[in-house]
């Protein structure tokens, strides 16, 4: 027989698999605001830009780093559905 903690821990698994992908989520809605304060800043301090454009190469890299975070979002959201969909099929 299997062991009596077995079942609390699966049901334990996957309560977690949600809270983690919202802790994911969480942190990701973070960054993208960290980096639209940042990028906001750097268009108020566009007039000192230092002659190397170093500026200009962060926020660039920003808005890719923001557009991958959307489209990491968008996969997460729609395993979600899926997963919802799956445990409406099973019954759960």
């Amino acid at each position: 027989p299997k062991k009596p903690n077995w079942d609390l821990k699966r049901e334990l698994d996957r309560k977690m698999e949600v809270l983690n992908v919202r802790t994911d989520n969480a942190i990701a809605r973070l960054v993208r605001d960290r980096i639209t304060g940042a990028q906001k800043a750097a268009t108020k301090r566009d007039a000192v830009v230092d002659a190397q454009g170093t500026g200009e190469a962060t926020g660039m890299d920003g808005v890719a780093l923001v557009e991958g975070l959307r489209v990491r979002e968008k996969e997460e959201e729609d395993e979600e559905r899926r997963e919802r969909e799956e445990d409406v099929a099973l019954g759960v």
